[in-house]
């Protein structure tokens, strides 16, 4: 295989696969008419290990797979909803940057990964037995090679009318399939590295063009407003809790920062679109944003010119707070900060695109955890409910 066209790939997973097969079943049309199975419905949760795994390897690769001697990777999605099979009781099917089932940033290949650490605990030299280990310092960014995504206008997922596959008609004279083919077309004519390279900055030009164009959509009614839906540019994190040792974090309080004095409400009116935390691995949380709103617009206007959306300034930094439990006892976890930049702003949030973000905390183990004493002739019975931690930690 020299050339590996996707066509709407759920790269790093799809929101709608928590749903379970049991909710999807009424959706399977979404999925092209096939029901899929358990399995892959776990690898296509968002923040699965198996979709980790893979896309880690992807953006440290350097690029080494994509070539003549290996193959030239392409991504055409679309991000139109048909509203005309929008399932009204889940949201994800009219999700702003999706197609319906995948999100944009979820198919985009080119991916973020951060790494970040928590520093060593340090005594506190006021109050005995205490410690700290407040920053979370940046270890590691790393962005994935480029790789060719070119959006496709007017498609959604799946249908007759407007999905990015059932809707391309044999005849040539269609408009509504010429941009889905002169596209595939575009892909296989590819034969060098170089024509890969420069096909990867026409395909974002021309991805700008369609993100402006279809930026405002209405809806018309009759006899009752209109109803407006915003196309922006769209981001997505996944974050991923783990100690030191590579040993899952499941429970903490992971709040977003921003501004010089760290604080959530800093965060611009409308930037978060959803969250969702991975069932079979709940270390693993997704965020997904709105990175128009994030980093800041112009305003939106009608055909008329009117105003139909105002400006918005951005948040112009970014920072992650991580409270971790247990707090306290043999075997705990310290809460730790990594204040808001604009540097975390600027590698956490590309548009169309997803972030990795690596969290290793400092797993605190005091020193009463494991005790030997002596054997004596006759050793009595102990209770050890009331053995204390101990002041001084041993890792």
């Amino acid at each position: 295989m020299s050339h590996l066209i996707m066509l709407a790939p759920a790269n790093y997973g799809s929101a709608l696969a928590q749903l379970g097969k049991g909710r999807l079943s009424r959706l399977k049309s979404w999925f092209g008419g096939i029901e899929p199975g358990q399995g892959v419905l776990d690898w296509l949760e968002l923040g699965s290990v198996e979709s980790w795994d893979l896309n880690l390897e992807w953006i440290l690769s350097e690029g080494s797979q994509i070539g003549t001697k290996g193959v030239f990777p392409f991504v055409l999605t679309g991000q139109c909803i048909d509203r005309s099979v929008y399932d009204a009781l889940n949201s994800y099917t009219g999700e702003m940057g999706s197609d319906g089932v995948v999100r944009v940033a979820a198919a985009n290949l080119r991916g973020t990964y951060i790494k970040l650490m928590q520093e060593a605990p340090k005594p506190d030299p006021a109050k005995k037995g205490k410690y700290s280990a407040d920053a979370l310092k940046i270890v590691t960014i790393k962005q994935a090679p480029d790789t060719a995504l070119r959006l496709i206008s007017g498609k959604s997922h799946s249908g007759k009318d407007m999905g990015i596959m059932r809707s391309i008609k044999e005849a040539q004279s269609d408009r509504n399939s010429q941009d889905t083919i002169n596209s595939i077309i575009a892909c296989i004519q590819v034969q060098t590295t170089d024509q890969y390279k420069k096909l990867c900055e026409q395909f974002l030009v021309e991805t700008e063009a369609i993100q402006k164009n279809e930026r405002l959509e209405v809806d018309k009614h009759f006899l009752r407003s209109d109803t407006l839906f915003f196309h922006d540019k769209c981001s997505m994190v996944i974050f991923r809790v783990r100690d030191d040792e590579d040993r899952p974090v499941s429970d903490y309080d992971l709040v977003l920062i921003a501004g010089p004095e760290a604080d959530p409400n800093h965060l611009p009116k409308g930037f978060f679109i959803d969250r969702q935390r991975n069932r079979v691995n709940p270390e693993t949380i997704t965020y997904f944003f709105n990175n128009d709103v994030m980093k800041g617009t112009e305003a939106v206007t009608d055909k008329e010119g009117n105003v139909v959306r105002e400006a918005t300034q951005g948040a112009g930094m970014l920072g992650v707070r991580i409270v971790a439990r247990p707090a306290d006892g043999f075997v705990h976890y310290l809460p730790c900060e990594m204040k808001a930049s604009k540097k975390m702003l600027e590698s956490a949030l590309h548009p169309n695109s997803t972030t990795l973000i690596d969290i290793r905390l400092r797993r605190v183990v005091r020193k009463n955890v494991f005790r030997l004493d002596k054997m004596t002739a006759q050793t009595k019975p102990m209770n050890f409910d009331k053995t204390k931690p101990g002041d001084e930690i041993i890792g």
